[in-house]
């Protein structure tokens, strides 16, 4: 008995090469941080420490909220939510994602708030 059919194995390395071509272009976010449109340098240093579980990642979004982590908080809150991430074992080294659309002044007011804590290592995250 003959049974007609196509034999799907031969689709996939049809389906790899498209999942090798749009891979690339995918971004990729931190998990435990804010999605943000980062600003796009030439000259930029890879920071393998940002992906770590335990980094300490503030995000400034294009309207001016403040995140560490997924949690958004108040400028005034800031110190004691970065005292409590570094208590729980992270690097001393805050990283900041700010928005490439965010005004300078929030940006500005947010580093002023870290310098404050103590923390001198902040990296600023872009693409």
């Amino acid at each position: 008995m003959l049974i007609h059919g196509m034999d799907a194995t031969s689709l996939a390395p049809v389906y790899m090469a498209i999942l090798w071509l749009i891979m690339p272009w995918t971004p990729h976010y931190h998990p435990k941080s804010k999605p943000v449109d980062l600003p796009t340098v030439k000259h930029s240093v890879p920071m393998p420490g940002a992906l770590r579980e335990d980094a300490t990642i503030v995000s400034v979004t294009r309207d001016g909220n403040v995140f560490v982590g997924n949690t958004q908080v108040q400028l005034s809150d800031l110190p004691g939510q970065i005292t409590k991430s570094l208590a729980q074992g992270g690097e001393r080294k805050i990283y900041l994602k700010a928005d490439a659309r965010a005004r300078y002044g929030d940006v500005k007011a947010v580093i002023e708030v870290i310098k404050k804590t103590g923390m001198e290592k902040i990296a600023l995250i872009t693409n």
